[in-house]
């Protein structure tokens, strides 16, 4: 079964190329740009990885993971930024602007990484 992958920003050049590199690569790609959209992404799929903007304005993040998390205990996350301050927090993080393949061999280190119980 392909592996399943979400993916909430508001800026549309970063959802379009990075929805366009990932179904290159087999996935099932959803992608949104609103906290509506999400939330019914996550009714309808249960996605295997959520790569959020953590930059997301009047949306809290933790909401989000929490969300997702109802949906797919198992759900990993990959998160995007413009700031390096988030860098240092979590191993799956991407600084944007970011190279496609950068973004493809990120998505496969989360999905690979053994699951933590």
């Amino acid at each position: 079964m392909k592996e399943q992958i979400l993916i909430f920003d508001r800026e549309p050049l970063v959802l379009s190329a990075a929805r366009r590199a990932l179904t290159e690569k087999c996935y099932i790609v959803v992608a949104v740009t609103s906290k509506e959209d999400y939330s019914r992404a996550l009714v309808e799929n249960p996605f295997d990885l959520v790569i959020l903007d953590i930059e997301l304005p009047g949306i809290a993040i933790r909401n989000l993971i929490e969300e997702a998390r109802a949906s797919n205990p198992k759900t990993r996350f990959l998160y995007l930024s413009s700031s390096r301050s988030m860098q240092a927090q979590s191993d799956f993080f991407l600084k944007k602007p970011f190279l496609l393949d950068d973004l493809n061999t990120l998505v496969r280190k989360v999905l690979d990484r053994p699951d933590i119980e």
